[in-house]
């Protein structure tokens, strides 16, 4: 038919054929109103909608453990229905054929994405085929030209945890043993397949109890200390609903506890010169009782108190008691102290070590880095002293600048090394004090002839053999005294 200049065709029948390629052409022999001819043919191609696809799954097609609750999507390739309210989804089509059947609800959560969701989810262990029937019409009238048919499996039984867990050590020997599984199982099936070997291989004896997904099992009596033994459940074991049972053996292993033993301590048995003040540390072989530890502990000398720190699942135990310097120790722990599980050490474990002298120090009691000393009187400090039996002074001149640069600057004054041309005095004193007291020495501070120091800057140091730190100060000695009081406003000399 015409429009003016417009010509269209309108093909008779059921009209063009789905998914079909057509070309169209107008001769050069076609004339316009005027008899005029075109300059040359004029052709174009097109292509017709084509029939409803499938296009994705979910889940994927022959996928495996596929969760019981897992929902089922189908996405085709143009819109099947309208959009429409959420009150009209009962009218809408429901695609989707289940063998087994499964019992569910369908929405169209778009045009064209369909999803099935089971009211009681899916059987476990079971292979599920998904049909869409052919015949399926989108919103052209495109239909669907066969069944589009996928499977899937839904999760097989396994076991997902057991107790004792796999490489498990210092087990009770009153442990029950548990295995629980992803779903629910089939009590018999499973029993039959569950196995407890004991270090001899043989087969373990006691009795079953169930706790919803878990199988409980009782050994008869109680498991041989410091053994290794294997649990098992054989393939097959089947799930309480399904086709199908586990697909592999599982095994794992354990060791029961061992009775306890004391594998070191620290200080070792007989260290000499373990440090003052120290705590003795004691590794089980096991964990232990804690409650049994006071009643079981001796240590001589009877310390005043002591106290226990426990660790590693009560395996490490640290005994402080304020080990006094240059003191022998023996430390018994009785026969009676116990594991976690009731086994006791038998007979008793005797530890002894001796600790050394406090390390030997030397300082000066002053005030500050710098102190002000009368030039009427005699100069003296006062250096404190521990475990030396001499004292080693040096004396050395100090100039301003370097007073200025050693007092305002931390970093000079921690690397400060003075030069021998200032040396001004070197000397050395004698000490008599009982060991590991601190003890306070009166030192005068003379010429090289023993007289008072002249006004000026001074810079002392004093050491002792053995001792890494020295120490160190600045003398200024002076005939005047400034004392300086400041307020908020004003200073007052």
């Amino acid at each position: 038919s015409w429009d003016r200049n417009v010509f269209t065709f309108q093909p008779t029948g059921r009209g063009f054929l789905r998914s079909a390629a057509y070309v169209v052409t107008i001769s050069e022999k076609a004339q316009s109103g005027i008899g005029l001819p075109l300059a040359e043919p004029v052709l174009f191609r097109f292509k017709t909608v084509g029939y409803l696809e499938v296009t994705d799954v979910q889940p994927a097609p022959d996928a495996t453990e596929v969760d019981m609750k897992a929902d089922v999507l189908v996405t085709f390739n143009r819109p099947v229905v309208p959009l429409t309210s959420i009150g009209t989804q009962a009218t809408l089509p429901q695609p989707l054929r289940f063998q087994p059947p499964v019992e569910g609800k369908g929405e169209w959560l778009n045009t064209s994405i369909y999803a099935f969701r089971p009211t009681q989810g899916f059987l476990p262990a079971t292979r599920y085929e998904v049909r869409v029937v052919a015949g399926l019409a989108d919103t052209t009238g495109g239909t669907l030209p066969a069944d589009y048919v996928w499977s899937f499996t839904t999760k097989l039984p396994a076991v997902v945890a057991t107790e004792p867990f796999e490489g498990a050590v210092h087990v009770a020997p009153t442990s029950v043993i548990s295995v629980t599984f992803n779903q629910p199982m089939h009590h018999g099936s499973v029993e039959a397949a569950f196995s407890l070997l004991g270090p001899d291989r043989a087969r373990v004896p006691g009795r079953f109890r169930w706790n919803k997904n878990t199988l409980v099992f009782t050994p008869a009596s109680p498991l041989s200390p410091a053994s290794a033994y294997t649990g098992k459940v054989a393939a097959g074991a089947l799930a309480a609903t399904g086709e199908k049972g586990t697909t592999r053996e599982y095994t794992w292993a354990f060791v029961v506890v061992a009775p306890p033993r004391i594998v070191r301590t620290n200080p070792v048995n007989g260290e000499t010169r373990a440090a003052p003040y120290t705590q003795l540390e004691v590794v089980f072989s096991s964990p232990m009782d804690r409650s049994t530890l006071q009643r079981n502990l001796t240590i001589i000398p009877e310390p005043r108190s002591v106290y226990s720190y426990w660790a590693e699942s009560d395996m490490r135990v640290w005994l402080s008691f304020g080990a006094r310097p240059s003191t022998s120790y023996q430390v018994i722990l009785g026969p009676g102290l116990a594991g976690r599980y009731g086994h006791t050490l038998g007979k008793p474990y005797t530890t002894s070590f001796s600790t050394r002298a406090l390390d030997p120090q030397v300082g000066l009691a002053t005030m500050d880095r710098v102190g002000a000393y009368n030039a009427y009187t005699e100069t003296v400090v006062l250096v404190s002293h521990l475990n030396v039996s001499r004292l080693d002074l040096a004396l050395y001149r100090l100039d301003r600048d370097e007073l200025v640069r050693l007092n305002s600057d931390w970093k000079s004054w921690d690397t400060y090394q003075p030069s021998r041309r200032d040396l001004l005095r070197e000397w050395s004193l004698s000490l008599f004090a009982p060991l590991n007291e601190t003890k306070l020495r009166t030192v005068a501070i003379t010429t090289r002839q023993g007289t008072r120091l002249s006004p000026g800057l001074y810079y002392l140091e004093v050491s002792a053999p053995g001792v890494k730190w020295k120490g160190r100060h600045i003398l200024a000695v002076t005939h005047t005294n400034l004392l300086v009081k400041q307020g908020e406003r004003e200073v007052l000399v």
